[in-house]
């Protein structure tokens, strides 16, 4: 089975442990832009925070609780996962905020139809036809 969800990220007003500004990292995402998941088990706020990474290791945000604690189940199940950032948009308050599309993908489910799936996925978001038939 490989099911997606569009997310929002939380956490993206906030600065990272090291002093990099989110906002700036978010100024240089695109839409499309694969990103990648880490868990953070020793996080003291939630046992089950999951990171929003780009590629390069830059932290976005975090996955909000609720969503963090499902990816974090299915984990242990083995499942993967995979997202691209799906939209940027500015708040009332001037600060950028994303959405992003989160794909779940069973163990069982080959590579070989997990990567077609994403393409398809980000090909109708970008084209703003994102519904499946």
């Amino acid at each position: 089975m490989i099911d997606h969800n569009q997310l929002s990220v939380a956490g993206e007003s906030h600065d990272n442990d090291d002093g990099t500004s989110r906002q700036a990292i978010i100024r240089n995402c695109a839409l499309g832009e694969e990103l990648k998941f880490e868990r953070e088990p020793q996080n003291p706020y939630d046992k089950n925070a999951v990171r929003v990474l780009r590629q390069t290791g830059e932290q976005i945000g975090y996955l909000f609780r609720e969503d963090a604690r499902r990816v974090t189940r299915l984990a242990k199940k083995n499942y993967k996962f995979g997202g691209f950032v799906s939209f940027i948009g500015n708040a009332e308050n001037g600060m950028l905020g994303l959405c992003i599309e989160l794909v779940e993908a069973s163990p069982d489910e080959p590579e070989s139809r997990i990567d077609p799936y994403m393409v398809e996925l980000r090909e109708r978001v970008m084209t703003g036809n994102i519904y499946w038939p």
